[in-house]
């Protein structure tokens, strides 16, 4: 066995200059333990040869077999390495977001001569504004339509804009002013995006007095459909306020960052306030187990921020270590200059305060739904005879005769549904088996366990619920005796005349079971099932409405959704960039001429 701990480290460190890098702490079989940042890699990386009050710390050095280390011009370079290298990798020893995805904002796309406003995850583009984040998608859907409301904006792509001739529903039900067949002049226009603008940077009571002014001069030159339109719009916009009102006093813009910690567990909670009004909050229960608060608000907001545009303020529960040096990295990232500030009295220091409160309170029913979870799942195992459940995987299929075939998995644990393991199965017509329920059930467990049988980091079930009968059963158990597996299964069965409650339970032995209806676990099995029958019913919508939409560009190898873009732009519709010839084709950017040989072949 090769050695390990602090005489590895210290002998990696020696050979390590005082300049600002990353590092990777490894274990005997080569994986990633640890990524971690320094602005002087020597000194950073001798701090892990003395003694550790931190057990978690101490482990990590205990397996550490080796170490590779990366130097970088800046230390912005490293902060922003570091949290790259924890993204691709996930390392054990590292705070780390289970979905740091952007959060979705409002678009308005002010670079266009009539901007549209729309949802929108990312950055902007060029010249155009991006208004957020939201909390969630719903929240930006409710406040697009608002917009549309009051200030009448188109919401249309770019093509639909170019095409129309007339105007469409929108207008009719006055959500938008249909510039693209001039009901609207452009500085008509412009100053209802002005007003939008205002709009969403909290500027209202300049809105309300503008649109006032217009409501009376419109009434002035006798143009009364003008001046009641204005008057509608000015009564929206008074609902609006009343349904907006101010909750986090004396913030202006700023994202509320706290931490609540507990058994095992860390949830970070985080309030959106911009131009004044609270845009929702969102709940992240970081990976690893770090347990102070101070270290996992920084690596939290190291790696939130990378892919959502900070606030100019970030206000925290606790202070992270080298909090100037954070803000530096994201302020170079973003081109903005970013605060870190932990308010320690005053309304900030109370909506903080609330804030901690609901981490709190969100861990705590955290902790309340996985206790449950684990007593189902072990409640589950001992009804089956199975012994002890911690992960649970339901097989179902859906097509229409055979049309749109596909199979799923769905999988449970501890936690609860753990979407990100979803798997889907498609079954195209010639395949010789779509619409054929046993062959696809078996097929389905085939693909599924054959990969997982070369994965030496894959997660085994304990549990298999085929849904299904007797014969369903016997497939996924001959597709799993093929690959010389043998793994507990458990067909689900709809009981008499197809009721809920009077499902039958077939074991591999031929036991035919049927719980009370009372019965705890048949209410979880059922909520298993019902869970794999939603996902499979809506992958097969979703199937559908793909084929009904598709165009004669689908499908061609290389060809992108950016490309096609360009080409619908160019000449109109797919059909048509299908027909044009191949100098036609070579003339629009990005389009080579294998690309436009594959166009014109297929």
């Amino acid at each position: 066995m090769s050695p390990t701990g602090v005489p590895i480290i210290k002998a990696f460190a020696e050979t390590l200059p005082e300049s600002p890098g990353v590092y990777r702490m490894l274990d005997e079989q080569g994986q990633v333990l640890y990524v971690g940042k320094a602005k002087r890699l020597k000194r950073r990386v001798l701090s892990y040869t003395r003694p550790q009050d931190n057990r978690r710390i101490a482990r990590m050095v205990s397996k550490t077999a080796s170490m590779v280390a990366l130097t970088t011009r800046t230390e912005n370079e490293a902060l922003l390495l570091e949290q790259q290298l924890v993204r691709e990798i996930s390392p054990p020893f590292n705070i780390r977001l289970k979905d740091s995805k952007a959060f979705p904002g409002i678009l308005l796309t002010t670079s266009d001569a009539y901007p549209r406003v729309a949802p929108h995850r990312g950055k902007p583009g060029k010249g155009n504004r991006f208004f957020g984040p939201f909390a969630s998608g719903k929240s930006v859907d409710q406040a697009t339509r608002q917009l549309q409301r009051l200030f009448l904006l188109r919401s249309c792509d770019d093509i639909t804009f170019s095409s129309r001739s007339r105007p469409c529903l929108l207008h009719q039900i006055h959500r938008c002013s249909a510039p693209c067949v001039g009901r609207v002049d452009q500085d008509q226009y412009t100053r209802q995006v002005e007003q939008a603008v205002a709009f969403l940077e909290g500027r209202r009571g300049d809105i309300a007095r503008t649109m006032e002014a217009d409501m009376l001069a419109a009434a002035g030159e006798h143009r009364y459909e003008d001046a009641a339109q204005l008057r509608d719009r000015i009564k929206a916009l008074s609902q609006v306020r009343e349904d907006q009102h101010i909750t986090a006093h004396g913030i202006d813009s700023a994202d509320i960052i706290a931490v609540a910690t507990g058994q095992a567990e860390t949830c970070v909670q985080v309030l959106f306030v911009r131009a004044g009004q609270m845009r929702g909050s969102s709940e992240h229960f970081p990976g690893g187990d770090e347990a102070d608060p101070a270290a996992v608000i920084g690596a939290f907001i190291e790696q939130f921020y990378t892919a959502s545009e900070p606030p100019p303020v970030l206000l925290v529960s606790h202070m992270p270590a080298d909090p100037a040096w954070i803000a530096d990295a994201l302020g170079e990232q973003w081109k903005t200059s970013i605060h870190i500030h932990q308010p320690q009295r005053g309304d900030k220091h109370k909506v903080m305060l609330g804030a901690i409160r609901n981490a709190q309170e969100a861990l705590a029913r955290r902790q309340a739904g996985r206790k449950a979870w684990s007593d189902n799942l072990a409640l589950l195992g001992s009804k089956l005879g199975i012994g002890p459940v911690g992960r649970v995987e339901v097989y179902d299929n859906s097509h229409i005769q055979g049309a749109f075939a596909l199979g799923v998995a769905v999988v449970a644990g501890t936690d609860g549904f753990l979407k990100s393991h979803y798997r889907k199965y498609n079954f195209p017509k010639e395949s010789g088996i779509a619409g054929n329920d046993t062959a696809m059930m078996a097929q389905m467990l085939t693909r599924r366990f054959g990969r997982m049988k070369d994965d030496p980091q894959a997660e085994w079930p304990d549990l298999l619920l085929i849904d299904g009968g007797i014969t369903q059963l016997r497939a996924a158990l001959s597709a799993l005796d093929g690959l010389g597996l043998t793994l507990p299964c458990v067909g689900v069965a709809k009981g008499i005349d197809r009721d809920q409650g009077k499902e039958l339970l077939h074991f591999p032995d031929g036991r035919v079971v049927a719980l009370p209806m009372k019965d705890p676990t048949l209410y979880f099995i059922q909520r298993l099932r019902d869970e794999a029958h939603r996902f499979a019913i809506t992958s097969h919508r979703q199937a559908r409405a793909r084929a009904t939409t598709a165009g004669a560009l689908d499908g061609i190898p290389g060809l992108g959704p950016a490309k096609k873009r360009a080409l619908v732009a160019r000449f109109g519709s797919q059909k048509a960039a299908k027909a044009a010839s191949l100098d036609e084709l070579l003339a629009v950017r990005g389009i080579s001429a294998d690309l436009a040989a594959r166009i014109k072949d297929v």
